[in-house]
């Protein structure tokens, strides 16, 4: 298992140089001139072009490409082009706020989604099932930004239970993450409802019947539990995405995420901003993959032995 970590780690580094060669690729054709965006659209064609040798943009795209490699290495992710801050620092006092949001936001999810669906499989074609799907189908087409804006308007404009917007207490992190989790658990609860279907049909679901047990105790034990490794996909892969995802909420209540940092450095071209953000996000989604596939192992023992078989086999095509 631990030769399976290792190797999972190793394949980052390879990950992390192709994302990176392919969002800055995309960032040196996209139009767009940082140097006026950081001095105005007044400056000099000699102030300009002073501003591109200062930050080396008077050089070639392979050139400023590994640079950049080279800056990665120490662990340099440069200064912005708008404000000449440093990003690694942005990117460490922005990252809490989108990890705060987003954990809070994971809780409400697996809270509402788990249960709808397993209420949904145990109640199949009667009117609980019916209900709770007809409420998935609708979260799951309705637009995040709507639902967000719709619960400011009742419940902070109207009723006065939360602030408009802002990042200081609890209180601002309610609407939000409510707002985030509700739409994600969707998901999750059709994703539980279909693997509790499958599990629940097993003879081992019969017999444990058979011998007595208590209906919850087989839902939750033997049903549930077995049917995770679908659920944990899901829940793997909301996790993952949930940086960009969280770029909705972190707009509309003016929460200092990296969502945000990363959508102003896109707009005024501050390829350092972007690049920075790619690279943490690149390797946020590579550990979350990884957790995920470890929390396999400790729902289903079956999945650490399908991983060792793996690990050997590549090591026998290794030698061969």
């Amino acid at each position: 298992m631990a030769k399976y970590i290792l190797k999972r780690i190793l394949w980052m580094i390879p990950i992390i140089i192709g994302v990176i060669f392919l969002v800055f690729t995309l960032m040196y054709f996209t139009p767009g001139d940082p140097a006026r965006n950081a001095l105005g659209m007044t400056a000099t064609e000699e102030a300009i072009e002073a501003w591109n040798a200062e930050h080396g943009l008077d050089q070639g795209f392979w050139v400023r490409l590994f640079n950049y490699y080279k800056g990665i290495l120490h662990f340099d992710f440069g200064t912005s082009y708008t404000n000449g801050v440093s990003i690694a620092g942005e990117i460490l006092s922005r990252f809490p706020y989108t990890i705060l949001v987003g954990m809070l936001t994971l809780v409400i999810a697996v809270a509402v989604g788990i249960p709808t669906g397993v209420l949904a499989a145990t109640h199949q074609n009667t009117w609980i099932d019916n209900l709770c799907m007809a409420g998935t189908m609708f979260f799951t087409a309705m637009p995040g930004f709507w639902f967000c804006l719709v619960m400011v308007m009742f419940f902070s404009l109207r009723l006065g239970w939360t602030p408009v917007s802002g990042y200081e207490t609890w209180r601002h992190y309610i609407i939000p993450c409510v707002a985030m989790g509700v739409g994600s658990s969707a998901g999750i609860a059709r994703q539980t409802r279909s693997s509790m279907l499958e599990v629940i049909r097993q003879d081992y679901v019969t017999t444990a019947r058979a011998k007595g047990q208590k209906e919850r105790n087989i839902t939750y034990n033997h049903c549930l539990r077995n049917g995770m490794i679908p659920i944990l996909t899901v829940i793997g892969g909301f996790l993952a995405f949930l940086i960009s995802g969280s770029l909705v909420s972190e707009q509309i209540f003016s929460i200092p995420g990296m969502g945000v940092y990363m959508f102003k450095g896109i707009q005024q071209k501050d390829v350092p901003v972007v690049l920075g953000c790619t690279v943490v996000i690149a390797i946020y989604f590579c550990v979350i993959m990884l957790v995920t596939d470890i929390v396999y192992t400790i729902v289903d023992p079956r999945m650490k032995t399908a991983m060792i078989s793996i690990s050997k086999k590549v090591r026998k095509d290794g030698k061969k």
